[in-house]
């Protein structure tokens, strides 16, 4: 039989909404991705630490944000999502305090993106690529203006080839005393008019539990 082609296997991901009980697949995807794809800007006790003390995306992703699993045939193959924030770094929906009120910004400085990963046997056929445009649409349609990432040295690039411009270092010091390097990126997008249906659907999702 013969093997299928990157192409193939492109158009046979199907793509969900994540919910709370894929927490441990989806965790175990991540750090096993991590593990292969960052070795060779990380030491591999330092992945293993910065898994263990900070965890493979940002707290309350799978909660308060929207986060996507992507598949092919029953295996994750990437993951990714994102969540309105506060210039204070604290997560929003950007519906408190009566933020419904037909502003089409709605409240939220900006959406932050993470958990973004790529099985290794996936990558460089532009899936990371594609699914950062996918979460932009999502975001531009609540008419948010700036998105921003933390990525990893691993991910760098990939962002910067999809206009993320770094702003400033965002390391992280794990308990040993080991700086794990990342690079925090931002970029504008233009934003679309919100839909009271898009309001609604995004009031849903953001409090399901």
């Amino acid at each position: 039989m013969p093997r299928s082609s990157s192409t193939d296997r492109f158009t046979e991901i199907t793509v969900r909404q994540a919910h709370p009980d894929d927490r441990d697949r989806i965790e175990a995807f991540q750090a096993a991705a991590l593990r292969i794809l960052g070795k060779r800007e990380y030491e591999r006790h330092a992945i293993d630490r910065y898994i263990a003390e900070i965890g493979t995306m940002p707290a309350g992703f799978l909660e308060n944000g929207r986060f996507f699993v992507l598949e092919y045939r029953g295996d994750i193959v990437a993951t990714g999502g994102w969540r309105w924030q506060a210039d204070d770094g604290a997560a929003t929906t950007g519906f408190e305090s009566g933020a419904d009120d037909g502003d089409p910004t709605l409240r939220g400085n900006f959406a932050e993106i993470g958990g973004l990963y790529v099985d290794p046997m996936f990558a460089r056929i532009g899936l990371a690529s594609w699914l950062l445009a996918a979460l932009e649409n999502d975001i531009a349609r609540l008419g948010i203006r700036e998105t921003r990432i933390a990525a990893t040295l691993t991910g760098l690039a990939v962002c910067q080839k999809n206009g993320y411009q770094p702003y400033r270092l965002a390391p992280v010091r794990l308990a040993d005393g080991t700086e794990f390097h990342r690079v925090a990126l931002a970029k504008a997008i233009a934003a679309k008019q919100i839909s009271a249906t898009d309001r609604a659907r995004h009031r849903t999702s953001a409090h399901v539990q």
